[in-house]
């Protein structure tokens, strides 16, 4: 079942940006339609401690999904390294579930996540001992990239879930 199909153009706008300018930083990302397929691009400049980051994530839903194993993306990459980010909270300032993924320049390739396998972070930091992601909480999903300098450009055909 498709979450986000992003042949339709609609989907892109659905997203908003949320990059490391909200700390000061100077980096800047956008979603934007091209060719029948969703670009997270932009670029990321690392501040002297060499941080930074760029994300898109969408508007908060309703996102039940726990008829379902886990997620499925199908992405074109730059080589960079990318987090599939989940929220299960409203408010902007809450935990963030991420799952990091690598990518290989110029080449498609299918990212098949358990749901199980999306880590708690607050801010930035991970959180041990605390609640595993729950996909019937589902409200957001994002990408983002973070702590590599310069352009970057992820391709993404579509978000699915798969079923038990």
């Amino acid at each position: 079942m498709f979450v986000f199909d992003f042949k339709n153009p609609a989907e892109t706008l659905k997203w908003v940006s949320m990059d490391d300018r909200v700390m000061g930083g100077a980096s800047r990302s956008q979603l934007v339609y091209s060719g029948g397929k969703a670009h997270f691009k932009g670029e990321v400049k690392l501040d002297e401690e060499l941080r930074g980051f760029a994300s898109v994530r969408s508007k908060n839903n309703t996102f039940d999904l726990k008829a379902f194993e886990g997620i499925l993306l199908r992405v074109k990459g730059d080589g960079n390294t990318y987090r599939l980010n989940m929220k299960t909270e409203r408010h902007h300032d809450g935990f963030l579930y991420q799952y990091v993924f690598e990518t290989r320049e110029g080449q498609e390739i299918d990212v098949s996540i358990p749901f199980g396998k999306f880590l708690p972070f607050f801010r930035g930091r991970y959180v041990e001992n605390t609640v595993p992601l729950n996909p019937e909480d589902i409200r957001s999903f994002g990408f983002m990239i973070a702590g590599q300098k310069g352009n970057f450009d992820l391709e993404i055909e579509h978000i699915k879930v798969y079923g038990k």
